[in-house]
């Protein structure tokens, strides 16, 4: 399968409502707090992708699922790691100076992202074979200083999520994300 095709398949996969597109070279995540105020996450589309939020003002796509089951993450983007193997980053962003519950929300757009991939498998026969990787955004005390790259660790219960830790007010480009994962191996 050419990258092509395995980005219209995932892409197709996505209820359009749902798609995030690059405006200017950027995906842009903003949200409005409870409390009214608002934050915005911005990464640098530096390279192809599919990108989906399913934390979308107004839609619900998880219906069928009580409260307390349905949780999601802000921002999804689907890539092809520098091996060519699928790399997805499932993204939380945190208008606080802490990640909170940003770990349990990660860890549920990875499972959601798992599930699609079977339902790609059973209804395509494309067996997709992806690496996860978390991404906290919120505002910690004091802002990263001169770092270009996220470092991925392993962070939570049962052996955790590969997860980096970043500043929301920082642009983030996805080139830097897909090179982090590299200096893993």
């Amino acid at each position: 399968m050419t990258a092509d095709e395995f980005f219209n398949t995932v892409r197709d996969a996505i209820q359009a409502d749902f798609h995030c597109v690059a405006h200017a070279g950027h995906l842009e995540h903003k949200e409005t707090h409870h409390d009214g105020s608002t934050s915005q996450f911005r990464l640098k589309a530096s390279v192809p992708h599919v990108a989906f939020s399913l934390d979308k003002s107004g839609l619900n796509p998880f219906m069928v699922l009580a409260p307390g089951l349905n949780s999601r993450n802000d921002l999804t983007v689907v890539c092809l790691g520098a091996d060519g193997v699928p790399a997805v980053f499932v993204i939380e962003c945190k208008n606080s100076p802490s990640p909170g519950d940003a770990q349990h929300q990660i860890g549920c757009g990875m499972a959601f992202c798992e599930y699609l991939f079977q339902l790609v498998r059973l209804r395509h026969g494309i067996q997709v074979k992806a690496k996860y990787f978390g991404v906290a955004a919120y505002r910690p005390k004091s802002p990263p200083k001169g770092s270009t790259r996220p470092k991925f660790v392993r962070q939570g219960h049962h052996g955790g999520l590969l997860r980096a830790d970043w500043f929301v007010d920082v642009v983030l480009p996805l080139t830097e994300l897909v090179r982090a994962t590299q200096e893993l191996k």
